[in-house]
């Protein structure tokens, strides 16, 4: 269980860096509309730079939609594992950290516990997983 809680913070991690590259790429302001109007040829050495970003975004993009379905898996996963052997709060608290990303502050403020109590509960909930394998 632990590692596949890992898992999904480090395809989570995996996401965020994906997106802050689209993110940089669009900052160039370019779009296929605007890439269809501009004359190509061999010469070209801007048209050949706005390719090439253009190129990257579609790679990023697929690498996105990759690491969002290998995401989705592993959540699918979580939840199986996430049985009835855990109380309601064991797999609230399992669900906010681990599928939602959430903050130990962001988890208390949500709960009502303190974050000592979360992180208690998160230890708990692993150790027993980890014993039960």
């Amino acid at each position: 269980m632990i590692e596949l809680l890992q898992e999904s913070i480090n395809i989570h991690n995996k996401l965020l860096e994906i997106e802050d590259k689209i993110e940089t790429l669009d900052k160039f302001n370019i779009s296929k509309s605007n890439y269809s109007n501009i004359k190509v040829s061999p010469t070209n050495k801007h048209s050949s730079s706005i390719e090439d970003i253009l190129i990257k975004r579609e790679e990023l993009q697929s690498q996105w939609v990759k690491a969002s379905c290998d995401e989705l898996k592993i959540h699918m996963e979580i939840e199986k594992q996430l049985d009835t052997d855990l109380d309601p709060i064991e797999r609230l608290i399992i669900r906010l950290r681990y599928t939602s990303y959430l903050s130990w502050k962001e988890i208390s403020n949500k709960t009502g516990y303190s974050t000592r109590q979360l992180q208690r509960i998160n230890k708990s909930v692993l150790d027993i997983k980890e014993a039960n394998k």
